[in-house]
């Protein structure tokens, strides 16, 4: 008699809960859910146990991939890299390029705004580094 109680508590404390995560619905009260579940208990107890002692998945999305599915998406990520690279290669040279050729902009307009200060006189001496003295590219340590 005991086990009976536990079984109809433990229904009875799982239909509550489905009942209070639908909301508490109002066509639909208590005792609805008690019998739902204790339906589905009924259904659940009259399925056979598998003979192996372990649970079949009712689902197959749970199923994993296989080697073969694997080795077809790496596959297909590789083929899309080696087609995307020289687009990115590409796009770095261009970048480099422009960069550049701004650079020498910005030399141009520095030589204007030193000729429209300097009344057209250019700078007497222009070094293409700045090192600091005793560097390699330093008049001091050039060979005579």
């Amino acid at each position: 008699m005991s086990t009976e109680l536990i079984r109809d508590n433990e229904i009875a404390s799982r239909a509550y809960r489905l009942w209070q995560q639908a909301g508490r619905p109002h066509g639909r009260d208590l005792e609805f859910w008690v019998q739902a579940e204790a339906e589905d208990r009924a259904v659940a107890g009259a399925r056979k146990p598998d003979p192996g002692g372990r649970k079949k998945t009712a689902s197959r999305s749970r199923r994993a991939f296989t080697l073969i599915e694997l080795l077809v998406v790496i596959a297909l990520i590789a083929i899309l890299a080696s087609l995307l690279l020289p687009t990115l290669v590409r796009a770095t040279d261009t970048a480099k390029q422009t960069s550049c050729l701004n650079d020498v902009r910005q030399i141009g307009l520095a030589y204007q705004g030193f000729l429209s200060d300097n009344s057209g006189h250019f700078p007497t001496y222009v070094t293409e580094r700045t090192a600091s003295a005793g560097t390699p590219d330093t008049a001091d340590r050039r060979v005579p």
